[in-house]
């Protein structure tokens, strides 16, 4: 299964770029250029990351995290600032603000694929889902319309 991520950010230049290399690693990728927007996007694509700016119109990024975090829905989803602001101080308070990681702009695009690739190592495992078909493999089960009908043996 690839994981979905979502960049929040006001620069267009910049929401392609992080997209086209992220999407090249596999990854599905849905954008958005304030964290307004970000917010529904959010609600509607449950994204497993989302990468944040600080910086934006309508809604900045210390609004949009809490907004995430405010959610039931999405108060787990891990997210990451991805910034200009680099002062320490601005790095705390958006740590302190929830933020699972804060990086700095500009980032070179190998360093930014392994921060995102270090986060989602930190999901747990997911539940494959077909036609009411559920295979757990970190549990070693498998569901049928939520009835546990098999556990497969461990190699």
């Amino acid at each position: 299964m690839g994981y979905r991520i979502l960049l929040v950010d006001d620069e267009n230049d910049i929401l392609e770029f992080v997209r086209y290399n992220l999407v090249r690693e596999g990854y599905e990728v849905f954008t958005a250029p304030n964290g307004e927007e970000g917010l529904r996007e959010a609600l509607a694509h449950r994204p497993h990351l989302i990468l944040l700016d600080m910086m934006m119109p309508v809604m900045d990024g210390e609004a949009t995290l809490r907004a995430i975090r405010s959610h039931p829905e999405l108060s787990r989803t891990l997210v990451a600032f991805l910034t200009a602001l680099g002062a320490d101080e601005q790095q705390v308070a958006g740590f302190d603000l929830g933020a699972d990681d804060y990086i700095t702009k500009p980032i070179r695009m190998k360093i930014l694929v392994s921060r995102v690739q270090a986060l989602l190592k930190r999901l747990p495992a997911e539940t494959e889902r077909l036609r009411g078909i559920a295979i757990d493999r970190e549990r070693h089960t498998v569901a049928v319309d939520g009835r546990e009908i098999a556990n497969m043996p461990r190699k």
